[in-house]
C-alpha cells in the first residue's frame, strides 16, 4: 500500500528536482552546486534514465495534462500558458501526515452547529515540474509543509506566485536579454 505516496516516502526537494530534470530531458543529472572554478566550466554529466522513448513521451504528456488539460488538478489555476506566457509541465501531490483536526471557524460563536466546524487532515503538498514544457530549461519544485488544503489549493498557488514574478518572467520570456547581461553589472 505504499504506491500512493502517503507513507514511507523519503525524498528531499533536491532529489525531486533531480528526478524531474531526468523526466524532462531523459538524462538523470549529477547534482552540482558549482558552475565554474576560476572561470573554467565544471563538467555536468548524467546518465540515461533507461526509459523507452514512447514511455517517456507518455509521462511527459501526462505531466503536461496536469496543468493544461481540462481535468488536470492544476488546470485553470493560474499556471496555464495564457497566464504565464510559457507552458508548464508538472505534477501536484498531497501527502497526509497528521490526524484529523477540528477547529472552529473564526466567525463562529457559542452555540455553533456541527457544520460550522472545519475538519481536515494535515498534509504536505507538492508541485514539481519543468518549463517551458516543450523545451525544458528550468525545474520547479514547490513544497508546502503542514497545511490543511490540497496541492491544487496550496502548492499550485505558490508556484503561480513564483512563476508570474517579474524576475521569472524576464528569465523565461527574454532569454536573449538575460544571456547578454554583463556579469560585472556594467552597462549593456
Amino acid at each position: 500500500f505504499l504506491g500512493n505516496g502517503l507513507t514511507h516516502v523519503n525524498a528531499s526537494v533536491t532529489q525531486v528536482a533531480r528526478a524531474y530534470a531526468g523526466l524532462a530531458t531523459g538524462v538523470l543529472p549529477t547534482m552540482s552546486l558549482v558552475k565554474s572554478i576560476d572561470g573554467v566550466p565544471v563538467q555536468h554529466d548524467g546518465r540515461s534514465l533507461g526509459i523507452g522513448t514512447a514511455h517517456l513521451a507518455l509521462v511527459r504528456e501526462a505531466l503536461d495534462d496536469v496543468v493544461n488539460a481540462y481535468l488536470g488538478s492544476a488546470n485553470n489555476k493560474g499556471l496555464g500558458e495564457g497566464d504565464l506566457g510559457f507552458r508548464l509541465a508538472a505534477k501536484t501531490g498531497s501527502a497526509d501526515f497528521g490526524a484529523r483536526t477540528a477547529r472552529v471557524l473564526p466567525s463562529v460563536g457559542r452555540g455553533a452547529a456541527i457544520s460550522d466546524y472545519v475538519e481536515g487532515v494535515r498534509k504536505h503538498t507538492w508541485l514539481a515540474g519543468w518549463f517551458p514544457a516543450d523545451d525544458p530549461q528550468y525545474v520547479l519544485v514547490v513544497y508546502v509543509h503542514d497545511t490543511s488544503t490540497t496541492a491544487s489549493h496550496s502548492a499550485v498557488y505558490v508556484a503561480g506566485q513564483f512563476l508570474t514574478s517579474p524576475e521569472v518572467q524576464r528569465l523565461v520570456l527574454s532569454p536573449a536579454v538575460e544571456a547578454s547581461a554583463p556579469v560585472d553589472g556594467g552597462d549593456r
